[in-house]
Formats: C-alpha cells, sequence, structure tokens
C-alpha cells in the first residue's frame, strides 16, 4: 500500500508541475519611480531580468 501512495504522489506531482510548464506567460508590471524604459540602463536591466528567469524555464514579459 506504502508503494501505491509513493507512485499516486508522484503522478500527482507530475501532473501539477507540467500544468505550470504548460500555462501561458505572465506579464509583470513594475510600478515604481526609480525604473523606466527610457533609460537605457534600466532597460538593459529589465531584459537581463527576463532573459535569466528564461532560462529558468520562466517566461515573462517585463
Amino acid at each position: 500500500m506504502s508503494a501505491y501512495r509513493g507512485l499516486m504522489a508522484g503522478v500527482a506531482l507530475a501532473a501539477l508541475s507540467a500544468g505550470a510548464a504548460l500555462a501561458d506567460p505572465v506579464t509583470l508590471r513594475l510600478v515604481s519611480k526609480d525604473l523606466s524604459m527610457a533609460n537605457p540602463q534600466d532597460a538593459a536591466h529589465i531584459a537581463r531580468i527576463e532573459a535569466a528567469l528564461a532560462a529558468r524555464g520562466t517566461e515573462v514579459d517585463i
């Protein structure tokens, strides 16, 4: 019975993980007086954040 529970827990975890992996990209809106897309340094930093998250499997559009 314990092996069955472990198997079912594994299947449930895999199903939950697949749902998150197949989800649509999420748009984050940052509201801050310290960031401006008009500032090239801020725009480059936001691009680096997006690239780092994409490399980890989380596609975002900031």
